[in-house]
């Protein structure tokens, strides 16, 4: 039977969604960063159609600018990837060449002891004992800080949270994008807010000179300033929201927290937690100094085979020449094997 070709993208073990031949990768609630850029950009044509018109032409060029890099931002966080490690299943599994992957493993040897059936271990980091858990859907050991995204069914490293606006898990390699985009979005607000609130200004004091009647006033003032007035408030409900995220992930940084620690409480009173910094700006710098690692070639064709055992598929090369590790595989190789030409490695699972 002749082995069929196929992409890598099209064997990819999560829920994200492919275009362009796999050149973009979305979230799998995709829908919802097309939501978020109507909720920003039918505003902005409103804006540039009625309160903009007020000004001088500056205003509407440097409203454009603003909208186009917060159109620009939403676009490459809905397309990054956030640090996911992929499944042990073909054709992304690694291990020694020809050894049985974890799960046919323990098909093959069901009674046979494996530490992917403990649920956890624990690791001391900076002084601190770290839990560090198996994840029995990836067939992975995950690295501290990284957990299980449902949404996407992949694990995510620094995994913060699955964001409803972007569609895609936010983590350790697109949390800088995630924080461009929330600037970006509140000084687009901002500013569109300011105008609005300097038009009603302009309106309302030309109108209180002219001698009218207080129902007069009103009716004119809507007339001239409507737009303006209904715009300024959908501005303001949406300064509140993204004003309100932006510092409380400001408030995460400064901890040394991402939200899932946050939510499941997993640093408590008896806890110190290992990964803070001496202050803000060690922690502001571990957030955005992240180095994204080299990923596997999802262009590249695949034969489609038999998964029971690592041999020569397209992770193996990925993984063994471009160095995909994560930086906790990276430290744990370093620290259990020390010089690679002294150690003899056989399957282990």
């Amino acid at each position: 039977m002749s082995q069929v070709a196929k992409k890598a993208y099209e064997l990819w073990p999560g829920k994200n969604k492919f275009y362009f031949k796999g050149k973009i990768m979305l979230g799998p609630d995709y829908h919802r960063a097309v939501l978020t850029f109507f909720l920003i950009f039918l505003p902005e044509i409103a804006f540039l159609s009625t309160t903009s018109q007020y000004f001088t032409v500056t205003i509407s060029i440097l409203s454009i600018i603003f909208a186009i890099a917060c159109i620009g931002s939403l676009f490459i966080i809905a397309t990054s990837n956030p640090g996911y490690i992929l499944k042990q299943e073909y054709p992304f599994y690694m291990g020694p060449l020809g050894s049985p992957t974890i799960h046919s493993a323990l098909i093959a040897e069901p009674s046979k002891a494996a530490a992917i059936e403990n649920p956890c271990f624990e690791l001391v980091i900076n002084g601190s004992r770290v839990k560090i858990k198996n994840c029995r859907t990836c067939w992975i050991v995950r690295p501290p800080r990284t957990s299980h995204c449902s949404e996407c069914n992949l694990c995510v490293e620094r995994f913060d949270h699955h964001c409803p606006w972007v569609g895609i898990c936010i983590g350790k390699y697109n949390y800088s994008k995630f924080l461009i985009f929330l600037g970006l979005t509140n000084i687009l607000v901002l500013f569109d807010f300011i105008c609005c609130i300097i038009h009603i200004s302009y309106v309302t004091i030309d109108i209180n000179n002219q001698s009218l009647s207080s129902k007069q006033q009103d009716e004119k003032i809507l007339e001239n300033a409507g737009s303006s007035i209904f715009l300024g408030l959908y501005m303001f409900i949406f300064l509140i929201f993204i004003g309100g995220l932006t510092v409380f992930h400001c408030v995460l940084i400064s901890k040394g927290l991402t939200t899932s620690e946050v939510m499941r409480n997993s640093y408590k009173e008896f806890r110190a937690n290992p990964f803070v910094k001496k202050n803000f700006w060690g922690n502001f710098c571990s957030v955005i100094g992240q180095k994204k690692k080299k990923s596997v070639n999802l262009m590249k064709e695949v034969k489609e085979k038999s998964g029971e055992a690592c041999n020569e598929c397209v992770s193996y090369e990925a993984f063994n020449k471009l160095g995909t590790n994560t930086e906790f595989e990276v430290r744990y190789d370093n620290d259990k094997l020390g010089d690679k030409e002294d150690v003899s490695v056989s399957p282990i699972y």
